[in-house]
This record gives structure tokens, C-alpha cells and sequence, in this order.
């Protein structure tokens, strides 16, 4: 049977923001609710390919793809979260077993899938003269981001280095319906720093190796200072749906943030 509910962001990724599979989640109308992870963060038939009378082909081939690769990561983010929490040595679990290539292919998948990054083809294929319709430019998003994924991955493992802030405050680390974020790129638009929120106590940050602010492979305790700075950058990304925590104080901490975002 064909999956319809195709969530964009993985419902293994979203349960380390969840007790029991319930998160707590801040949308556009400012209302704090619990909600199933099963029911937030999906679109139906986000990743099927249409012909031009709109018929879906190759059904499901892509959120196969997606599910293959969950499946891989799963275990592994798992393992990473439990390195941190003992204190273990990130730069070992790093090198084991193509550990790092496995981190930086897991947070380029997060962005390459995600419809907003979709959008953004259409308007691409405008500047350079071609008017795609919206079925168009998704199919050639889809076909595209997924051919992208390994190549990119690769290249980012070459010139970027992994750094993760440990969260030491007693305010979580907030995620969202668009969780890995482009924090910066240089003069020829390649990125410089990319973050994803791992879970209410770890972001990893992917920064270019030329910037010397951060050692490789270290861990960097963060206060709630800190906390509060990147929980507001990723409140104020309008690529953000929604904003997802586990509980419902630190949502309410930033409820009237969030509320001035949306209303500018």
C-alpha cells in the first residue's frame, strides 16, 4: 500500500524533541499545543512525481529512498546522542565507521528534502528565463535535490569541520518544521556555517575549516545566553512553520518572539 503521509521531516528525528511520541508545538496562531509527532511535519505526496495531467509515477520511489536512509541513521543519531551524553570522545565516534561522513549526509538529507527548499526552484528557473509550473518545478526539485545529496555531502566532508554545543542551561535547545538552517556562505555563495538542532540538548555545527573560532571535532558547552540566541534565530527563520519543544514552558518562553515574527 502507498504512503501518502510523507513527512519532510523524519518522525525519528522529531522524537528526541517527544515523551512517548508527543511534542509540544508553536504555530502561526501563537497556540501552544500537544501534538503526536506522527501528525506534524508531513504533506501529502510531498516527494511523488507528477506527469503533466498531474497522474503520480514511480510511486513512492522517494519516500522509499528516505525511509532506507532513516533507517540508517536512526541507530546512529541514537549512538551519537548517547557518546555525548557520557562524556565520550566525539572525534572517536567520528572516525569510526565513517561516522562523520554518515552526520554530514543526515543534515544535508534534512534541508535537500524539505518543500521549502522545493519553492525555491521555480523561482531559479524564472531568473534564468524558464517558466516551470509548480509540478514542474517539484518534479525537477525532487530529481535534482536527491542527485544532489551524496555529491554535496562529500564536498562538505572535505572542507567543513563538526562541532557540537552541549547545552548546560536549563532551557532546551528548540527545533522547527525547517530544523536545518544555511547560518552563513561566502562571497561565491558556498556555505561557511550550517546547523541542526540534534535534540534539546546538542546542535551540531557544520563551519568551514578556514574559520578558526572552533576546534574540530570539539564539544563546546553553551549557556542559556547561547541558547537563547540560536532557539531565536531559528524562531525568527519565516522558513519555520513552527517552532517544536518538548515541553510547553520553553515554547512559552519565546511565544511573544515568535508572535512579532509573524506578524512583520
Amino acid at each position: 500500500m502507498a504512503t501518502h503521509r510523507q513527512h519532510y521531516v523524519p518522525q525519528m528525528y522529531l522524537k528526541n524533541f517527544a515523551s512517548n511520541k508527543m511534542c509540544h508545538v508553536l504555530d502561526m496562531h501563537g497556540s501552544v499545543r500537544q501534538r503526536s509527532i506522527k501528525s506534524i511535519c508531513y504533506e501529502d505526496d510531498t516527494y511523488e512525481l507528477t506527469t503533466v495531467d498531474g497522474a503520480v509515477c514511480n510511486e513512492n520511489t522517494f519516500e522509499k529512498m528516505f525511509g532506507q536512509l532513516e533507517n540508517i541513521y536512526e541507530p546512529f543519531i541514537t549512538e551519537l546522542i548517547s557518546t555525548l551524553d557520557s562524556n565520550k570522545s566525539l572525534k572517536a565516534f567520528l572516525i569510526r565507521d565513517k561516522n562523520r561522513e554518515s552526520l554530514i549526509m543526515f543534515m544535508v538529507s534534512m534541508l535537500l528534502r524539505n518543500p521549502i527548499v522545493f519553492g525555491q526552484t521555480q523561482e531559479a528557473g524564472r531568473k534564468c528565463g524558464i517558466e516551470w509550473t509548480k509540478a514542474q518545478s517539484r518534479n525537477n526539485a525532487i530529481l535534482h535535490n536527491a542527485s544532489l545529496l551524496e555529491g554535496w555531502s562529500k564536498k562538505l566532508h572535505k572542507t567543513h569541520k563538526i562541532v557540537v554545543l552541549k547545552n548546560i542551561s536549563d532551557v532546551d535547545f528548540v527545533t522547527g518544521s525547517f530544523p536545518c538552517a544555511i547560518m552563513s556562505t561566502d562571497e561565491n555563495g558556498d556555505t561557511t556555517r550550517g546547523t541542526l538542532v540534534l535534540s534539546p540538548r546538542y546542535m551540531v555545527f557544520l563551519i568551514d575549516k578556514k574559520i578558526r573560532e572552533f576546534k574540530e571535532d570539539s564539544v563546546v558547552p553553551v549557556n542559556t545566553f547561547v541558547v537563547d540566541e540560536y532557539n531565536a534565530k531559528i524562531i525568527g527563520n519565516k522558513a519555520n512553520k513552527y517552532v517544536i519543544s518538548r515541553d510547553k514552558e520553553t515554547l512559552m518562553r519565546y511565544k511573544d518572539m515568535w508572535e512579532r515574527r509573524r506578524d512583520e
